[in-house]
């Protein structure tokens, strides 16, 4: 008899916690749900006219080679993943020695996460430009002959930005495994100094599998950053430019609904991106579940 009293109680109060979740589920309903559910509406609609085209609108979509150069473009983002983790990995392990002045730059390294994301892009784009302040310390360096267009050359374009992007991201990484690292008890690092382990062997054999759940997570919000949050540096750095070499989904999303009045077909690339955005996700988790990287 106790014993059904207790699975009843527990039932019960099973019950009130998903009863407490049901305002929350409901604005995320509201906020998250019901726009995607027009998206896809949209997307099976013609402009003009509303009426349903099935699937002409993907269609389009899927044979406009612009859209392939956009999604190339997002992939190609991703190199800046794993640069990111190891500069976070072997920043935040030296900020966590304690090295002299070492919150004077954790402060300034988080500085640039803090700054709005145009205000780099106009900050970079007077700093990048071919008279900008690269350009003149290259001169007074004596070094003129490399001097470039970095925002104007179609070869450098696309890295120039990604190099914009790792100086703004880098600071949420360092701050996210430095915050991990606070809570290592310190007998680990001690032990490993004893058994000989040198710098790099500490990070790789120590370090690294402490910060698998947060490596984890810093990895899925750049991946989701870098296919779908990247418009803003692309507006203000290059707009597409040169040509189409750092054209990106999002902006060709905006460009499709605002500049060519074309809600279906962006609508379409919106929910293909967020299909795509979730299958790398799943994948990455299944992988992580399935090999134990970091042991």
């Amino acid at each position: 008899m106790q014993v059904r009293r207790q699975r009843v109680m527990i039932q019960w109060a099973n019950r009130a916690g998903y009863t407490f979740l049901v305002p929350a589920l409901a604005i995320l309903a509201f906020v998250y749900a019901y726009p995607m559910a027009k998206v896809i509406e949209f997307s099976l609609r013609h402009r003009g006219t509303g009426v349903w085209t099935a699937l002409d609108n993907y269609q389009r979509l899927l044979g406009d080679p612009i859209f392939w150069q956009a999604l190339w473009n997002n992939v190609g983002l991703f190199f800046l993943i794993p640069i990111l983790v190891v500069l976070s990995l072997v920043f935040s392990s030296l900020l966590y020695e304690r090295i002299r002045g070492w919150q004077m730059y954790r402060f300034f390294i988080f500085l640039p996460y803090m700054i709005p994301v145009v205000v780099t892009g106009i900050a970079f784009g007077y700093i990048l430009q071919y008279r900008g302040l690269v350009n003149r310390v290259l001169d007074f360096a004596g070094l003129g002959g490399l001097r470039q267009d970095w925002l104007g050359d179609p070869h450098l374009a696309f890295f120039t930005v990604g190099g914009v992007i790792v100086w703004r991201e880098l600071g949420l990484g360092i701050v996210l495994f430095l915050a991990r690292l606070m809570q290592v008890p310190g007998e680990l690092y001690e032990s490993a100094r004893i058994d000989g382990a040198g710098w790099w062997q500490t990070l790789y054999y120590v370090t690294v599998p402490q910060l698998s759940t947060v490596i984890l997570f810093y990895t899925s919000v750049m991946m989701i950053q870098l296919f779908s949050w990247v418009f803003n540096y692309i507006f203000v750095l290059t707009r597409g430019g040169p040509g189409f070499t750092t054209y990106v989904s999002e902006f060709y999303i905006y460009q499709r609904a605002f500049s060519y009045d074309e809600i279906g077909v962006a609508s379409a690339c919106s929910f293909v991106v967020v299909l795509l955005v979730a299958v790398g996700l799943s994948g990455l988790f299944s992988l992580l579940r399935r090999v134990e990287i970091f042991e």
